[in-house]
């Protein structure tokens, strides 16, 4: 029997598992290799799901991973690369369209928790601002940057615009370490404090920098010794 044929019938008894056994009968690695299977009609699926997760720990690490180095991947060709960022991008609106912003926090660790959940699916480094009013309810949260890591410096001129057309009273930034390391960096550091300098002039309450890595927060400001 031909390696193509082969295939075929592999692709078939899985199938029949998936809706005879239910999706929950299957692995990981099988999981990921069905859905690998329009990214390539001929190819095994299954070596390149074994590897992929061996190479980024876990499904999630897959599915969260950087498009370069998922190109690095023995097997993994454009049409898997595209299929998986568009995978990740369908999870992130279903969750955060799940997941409104509340009109407010009942508490610091309660704010955390949200901001935690805004970069569970970034494979960049990402940096959001949440507006609030002179009651501390919440306006707003806006993404204000998106870009490789280099930097986390957002165009200041177009958050301002933001702050003072949405008529917000307080702020509070956040950005992701990629690197999985909750320490502020220097430039995280002298960041904060340009913020707080500019908008504190204007009235503007910076109520946190909020930096998020491995799904935890720290705060800048408080590490950095603002309060």
């Amino acid at each position: 029997m031909k390696k193509e044929n082969l295939h075929l019938n592999h692709r078939a008894r899985m199938r029949g598992r998936l809706f005879s056994a239910g999706s929950g009968s299957l692995c990981d690695h099988e999981l990921l290799e069905m859905f690998l299977y329009n990214s390539d009609r001929r190819k095994d699926t299954n070596a390149t799901a074994h590897r992929l997760i061996n190479r980024f720990g876990s499904l999630k690490g897959v599915i969260t991973a950087d498009e370069g180095e998922l190109r690095s991947v023995e097997g993994v060709n454009e049409p898997a690369v595209a299929s998986i960022v568009v995978l990740r991008e369908l999870m992130r609106r279903i969750d955060v369209g799940d997941r409104r912003v509340p009109p407010s926090f009942e508490s610091i660790e309660d704010m955390y928790k949200y901001i935690a959940e805004l970069y569970k699916y970034s494979s960049e480094e990402e940096m959001h601002l949440m507006l609030f009013d002179k009651s501390m309810r919440v306006i707003d949260c806006i993404l204000v940057k998106k870009g490789d890591g280099d930097s986390v410096r957002p165009n200041m001129k177009m958050m301002a615009q933001t702050v003072f057309e949405r008529d917000a009273a307080g702020i509070v930034l956040s950005h992701n370490h990629l690197n999985g390391n909750l320490i502020p960096s220097g430039e995280d550091v002298w960041l904060t404090r340009d913020i707080c300098g500019a908008f504190n002039a204007f009235g503007i309450e910076v109520i946190d920098h909020v930096l998020v890595a491995g799904g935890a927060c720290v705060s800048v400001m408080k590490t950095g010794g603002f309060r």
